[in-house]
């Protein structure tokens, strides 16, 4: 694994990219610019952002297994959290852990996640208010899941997650908490859906349905 950290340094240096590249965990707190450049995260660290109101990717996120990126605001952040990636260029490949967490936003939380290419071969965590009916489109043009993706809501809501522009290919597990997904594109794989939801009684009762689903 380091020799293969050190391969993708040498591709970055030889082909001019201008990169962030993280082998040690870093943390880092708004208002910070995280446009324009693209993000390695090696698999011997983890990247934290902390109540930074605007991020906004237009290259590249890579996550390679054993890393992490994880973006998130404390119930203090007053400022609407923006988590985007647009455009030709904007690439997310995760064979780590991505946690993007506004689930105690006292704001209207907006994840729009519409660049090029998303690939997770590793553990996608996203997490919003529902109270504050906030926004989570992951709609990439090229939208390939072969690991876990996870979708949270505090409480139940009618309105859930866009996911792929055109398709999705399904081949691991994608978990809706507390919401529901409206399909709207073609599906390919066999992978599974499964959706929770939990009711609060006197106990905390949980339900759970497994299932698989192909749209032709």
């Amino acid at each position: 694994m380091l020799f293969i950290n050190y391969f993708i340094l040498f591709i970055f240096f030889v082909t001019g990219i201008v990169a962030d590249i993280i082998y040690a965990n870093k943390i880092l707190y708004g208002p910070i610019n995280m446009s324009g450049k693209d993000i390695l995260v090696s698999s011997t660290a983890y990247l934290s952002v902390i109540d930074n109101a605007n991020n906004v990717f237009t290259s590249i996120i890579d996550v390679l297994q054993g890393g992490g990126v994880y973006i998130t605001n404390s119930p203090s952040f007053l400022t609407q959290l923006l988590i985007s990636s647009s455009g030709y260029n904007a690439v997310i490949s995760n064979k780590g852990l991505i946690s993007f967490n506004a689930a105690r936003s006292p704001t209207v939380p907006n994840i729009n996640i519409q660049g090029y290419n998303f690939r997770n071969a590793g553990e996608f965590y996203v997490a919003v208010d529902s109270y504050n009916s906030g926004k989570l489109y992951l709609a990439s043009e090229s939208w390939v899941n072969s690991g876990m993706l996870v979708v949270y809501l505090n409480t139940y809501s009618l309105w859930g997650p866009i996911l792929g522009k055109y398709s999705i290919t399904n081949t691991g597990s994608l978990c809706f908490y507390n919401t529901m997904y409206a399909v709207s594109t073609d599906i390919v794989g066999s992978g599974w859906y499964v959706f929770m939801e939990k009711i609060i009684s006197k106990a905390d009762i949980h339900i759970y349905i497994y299932m698989k689903m192909k749209k032709k």
